[in-house]
């Protein structure tokens, strides 16, 4: 099952986009499916940010499934793994109720910057 974002946008392959060195975004729906493909690509952008963090602004994800939250753990596991903090913004309110029955809040809310 995908929970759906609102979002007046056609559906798309998901894009994992670098802003610069230690930002980027993700957009579209993060599926069985779809994310595969983005773990390598990640964990490059990760490297970039090495003794620093990474900030990862999901505001364009359009849909979401447990493959998501697994997706975001894998990059957490990385990023940890090479020294690098994870930050993410605009976690999708599709996403929480798979955080929530995960029992993966406390995790997910030291990783979340409140704007």
């Amino acid at each position: 099952m995908v929970s759906k974002a609102t979002s007046t946008q056609p559906e798309a392959g998901p894009q994992l986009q670098a802003i610069d060195a230690s930002h980027a975004s993700l957009s579209g729906d993060l599926t069985l499916f779809s994310v595969a493909a983005l773990v390598e690509p990640g964990e490059r952008l990760i490297d970039q940010a090495r003794g620093g963090t990474w900030h990862l602004d999901l505001a364009q994800v359009t849909g979401v499934s447990s493959a998501a939250v697994a997706l975001l753990l894998d990059w957490l596991r990385y990023a940890t793994h090479v020294g690098v903090r994870l930050q993410l913004q605009h976690l999708p309110d599709a996403m929480r109720p798979i955080i929530a029955i995960s029992d993966l809040e406390m995790v997910f809310d030291e990783l979340e910057l409140v704007e």
